[in-house]
């Protein structure tokens, strides 16, 4: 059983769990000071099923956040915070066999937010997600 996940970027960020959930996610979302990586509060974490909000919260002090989602959907999770680049990601949890979810999958995700200095080309950042995450047997 693998759980693949293709980032362009890299990408911090966590979710909240609750009964039912098979994928939890602890994530993180920061800017990096040179090397070191600086968590950024208050980021905006929108989870999407579909068109349908799923999820919608914060990052705490730290920059971290908790999810869990349920097989059998595709999400679509987008952080952002004023004064920084949107990002997004897809994690596609469809076609996974239930003898393989058993017990579920713990996934950390890490979303380093760009500073918004550029206002010009926004259009690589917003078109698209920066990374695609599926279910590979």
């Amino acid at each position: 059983m693998k759980l693949a996940l293709f980032l362009l970027f890299s990408l911090p960020f966590t979710v909240f769990c609750q009964s039912g959930d098979n994928l939890f996610i602890d994530g993180f979302t920061f800017t990096l000071n040179d090397t070191i990586e600086n968590g950024i509060s208050m980021v905006a974490i929108d989870i999407k099923q579909g068109r349908n909000t799923y999820i919608t919260s914060l990052s705490n002090e730290d920059g971290k956040f908790q999810a869990g989602l349920s097989l059998g959907h595709v999400y679509t999770i987008q952080v952002s915070k004023r004064g920084y680049y949107s990002k997004s990601i897809l994690i596609d949890l469809t076609g996974i066999p239930s003898s393989d979810a058993e017990g579920g999958f713990l996934m950390e995700l890490r979303f380093s937010l760009i500073p918004d200095t550029n206002k010009k080309d926004r259009r690589l950042l917003r078109k698209k997600p920066l990374g695609i995450c599926s279910y590979n047997a």
